[in-house]
């Protein structure tokens, strides 16, 4: 069976198409018995930006038990309609999602890229939050300089290419050589992965749009900036940043954290991909926030 038919054979779920501006996003939504009824759910948001929900299915188990979880494909991802991108249409989108399933009050946890667009939902729609939770991203395009710095301490040649093909949007479109070369990345996101392990870097069962990691890199992640609007979010939120994260650098989780009146800061050692690296202290920090 695969990740998604188990998930679905454990808990509650359904999976529902929601119309925004003509376009239709795929949405998955969780439920575990013992979550209680008055529960708020919380909605997590897959970073890339490429990923689609699939990238979140290992860590349903984690979190059900807290709280309904759910999932969406972005638009040009999984399932949901193709269509162009931005941090605000994205977040216009997570509204959409609230909307359309009934939702007075919810948590949003945004991981990377969608971390970002949750930051762009906060400034806006804080009004139908509850708690924000903001894991390894940075508030505003000032974290592609400091990932070229950062990038030019390596000295692996071949993975300063690649990374430098990423932060400029001209990553191999055709599907085998791309994920050849993301691959080699894994170090670098993972430090708990040695380069020497195959598995795939995002996983065996997670999709990915290289079309929309491109459009990202080349266009709206190239001039957004939250950090003047970030003071005005008065919702409790907790930042996660990573301390050896080479492209959303920890220093901007210090940032975002010190411009949002009511966050709490935790940097986790480890790379980009936290699950990967220190699953139980990233789980348990999340879990105690939203508890």
């Amino acid at each position: 069976m695969s990740t998604i038919d188990i998930l679905k054979s454990q808990y509650k779920y359904r999976e529902i198409y929601i119309e925004v501006k003509k376009k239709h996003l795929f949405v998955r939504v969780f439920e575990h018995h013992k979550t209680c009824d008055n529960s708020l759910p919380i909605i997590l948001i897959p970073g890339g930006p490429g990923a689609d929900s699939s990238i979140f299915f290992a860590e349903v188990d984690f979190f059900i038990k807290i709280a309904p979880i759910i999932l969406y494909d972005p638009r040009n991802t999984g399932k949901s309609d193709k269509g162009s991108r931005n941090l605000e249409a994205d977040a216009e989108d997570i509204e959409a999602i609230r909307q359309s399933l009934g939702i007075a009050k919810w948590a949003v946890l945004g991981v990377s890229g969608g971390g970002m667009i949750a930051q762009a939902y906060a400034i806006k729609y804080q009004q139908y939050l509850n708690k924000l939770i903001l894991v390894v991203t940075a508030p505003s395009s000032e974290f592609l300089s400091q990932a070229s710095a950062n990038i030019a301490q390596w000295e692996d040649q071949e993975q300063k290419i690649i990374a430098k093909k990423i932060l400029s949007g001209t990553m191999p479109t055709d599907e085998h050589i791309f994920n050849e070369e993301f691959s080699k990345l894994k170090s670098r996101y993972a430090l708990s992965t040695s380069q020497d392990d195959t598995t795939p870097l995002l996983g065996s069962s997670v999709n990915f749009s290289i079309h929309s990691l491109n459009e990202g890199f080349t266009g709206y992640l190239r001039d957004f900036d939250f950090a003047p609007k970030l003071p005005t979010i008065k919702t409790p939120t907790l930042v996660i940043g990573a301390k050896y994260d080479w492209i959303c650098d920890a220093k901007f989780s210090y940032k975002i954290s010190d411009k949002i009146p009511n966050s709490f800061l935790a940097i986790l050692p480890g790379g980009h991909s936290l699950f990967k690296d220190c699953k139980q202290y990233y789980v348990n920090t999340i879990s105690q926030f939203l508890t």
